[in-house]
């Protein structure tokens, strides 16, 4: 490994779920220099007495995609502030203004991951029904096929009273697209970090890890980059079998045709697609 700088960075990873948070993580891991730091960001944060006081910032934010939970600027300040320099977290946050200007006070570098919301609803789906822990496991259970799930997890699932058990996909690109044009945000993208061995290439993980090291102000070179990426594959088993385009496999005409109405146009903002001609 070439010589690497000392990490005085604190480092939010942030993404939808499944878009490839522990692959920029596995990233950090292997980064000389830099560590991760539990923090709690998720909708458990509901629970922080910071919540409770009757002084502070009162304003709310949600924290969590999935079953967002409405929590105070107050509690993500406090949490946030225990980040050390040199270590990293992670979150699936969706964008709120006062929590983006709690990130610069306190000098955190955010990145954002994205992936193609297409493989992300494929991911998504695996994951619940491999976790039996996992909150939509027994409802993506109950569907009577795999297409039914798919088209839940796009769509969204429905409690019997009708309010969302789980967002749709389009709710959920919606509630962090504020993120992608934030200024003191990186926005990377899963394809371009994972690598040759997840379907991409080699030369673009690099590049993708040159950004990572700037944004947290690391000199690393070129060879020291390729060296992390070919580390980091396959080291969580979140993304062990992560391939790009494996949503071709899992949707036919009629989810093709369901997921272009229900999130074709963000499809094409995120940059995933030219038109819905796919």
């Amino acid at each position: 490994m070439s010589e690497i700088d000392q990490v005085n960075a604190k480092v939010l990873v942030n993404s939808l779920p499944k878009s490839g948070t522990n692959l920029l993580a596995s990233i950090l891991d292997c980064t000389p220099g830099v560590q991760f730091q539990r923090v709690i960001l998720n909708r458990n944060l509901r629970w922080h007495p910071f919540n409770y006081l009757p002084f502070g910032d009162r304003r709310t934010c949600l924290a969590g995609v999935d079953q967002p939970a409405k929590v105070t600027l107050s509690a993500v300040r406090q949490v946030l502030s225990k980040l050390q320099p040199g270590c990293y977290t992670s979150a699936h946050m969706p964008y709120d203004a006062g929590v983006e200007e709690i990130l610069t006070k306190l000098d955190i570098r955010p990145f954002f991951v994205i992936r193609d919301p297409r493989d992300v609803a494929v991911s998504g789906v695996k994951h619940a029904m491999q976790h039996t822990g996992h909150f939509l496991h027994e409802a993506y259970k109950d569907l009577p096929s795999d297409k039914a799930r798919l088209l839940a997890a796009i769509q969204g699932i429905r409690r019997d009273d009708g309010t969302f058990m789980g967002s749709g996909m389009a709710a959920k690109i919606r509630s962090i697209e504020g993120w992608l044009g934030a200024p003191s945000v990186v926005t990377l993208k899963f394809e371009d970090m994972i690598g040759a061995q997840g379907g991409g290439s080699d030369q673009a993980q690099q590049s993708a890890i040159l950004k990572v090291a700037e944004h947290i102000g690391l000199s690393l070179t070129p060879d020291a980059a390729l060296e992390i990426g070919q580390r980091a594959f396959g080291r969580g088993n979140t993304f062990r079998a992560g391939q790009i385009g494996s949503w071709r496999q899992a949707f036919d005409d009629e989810a093709k045709a369901i997921f272009k109405q229900e999130v074709g146009e963000l499809l094409v903002k995120m940059g995933y697609e030219e038109g819905s001609n796919w």
